[in-house]
């Protein structure tokens, strides 16, 4: 595939997210993208530093909306980026855990050290 049509492809990808409007620019279909990121390491690392630049630009829309008012994308973000802001939840069992003698012998160690956890290490 030519240079400039892989230029063209990841500047719009990366500006639009979109592989459909990238490979109508770039004039290639979008088997030779895919077959592209198979075959060539160069190529697959140029589609994911596009794919890196939307991620970029999906956050600071994100960003953006959220200071503009979104109640739940702030949230979001808050929970996201700061420990104290996410939800937390704690699951107590209460009865009896019986080992089948069927068990995997993995999952039964497995079982075995779980039990062993004193309760106040458990958070």
């Amino acid at each position: 595939m030519p240079a400039d049509r892989i230029r063209k492809f990841m500047d719009r990808y990366g500006k639009t997210g979109s592989l459909r409007a990238a490979a109508r620019a770039a004039k290639i279909s979008l088997s030779a993208h895919y077959e592209m990121l198979e075959t060539s390491d160069s190529y697959r690392k140029q589609f994911e530093a596009a794919q890196q630049q939307v991620a970029d630009l999906l956050e600071a829309e994100c960003f953006r909306r959220a200071f503009a008012g979104s109640d739940e994308l702030l949230l979001f973000l808050l929970r996201s980026w700061l420990p104290q802001y996410r939800e937390h939840t704690m699951v107590e069992h209460s009865g009896t855990v019986t080992l089948a003698d069927i068990a995997a012998p993995d999952a039964r160690e497995a079982v075995r050290r779980l039990i062993a956890i004193p309760r106040e290490e458990v958070q």
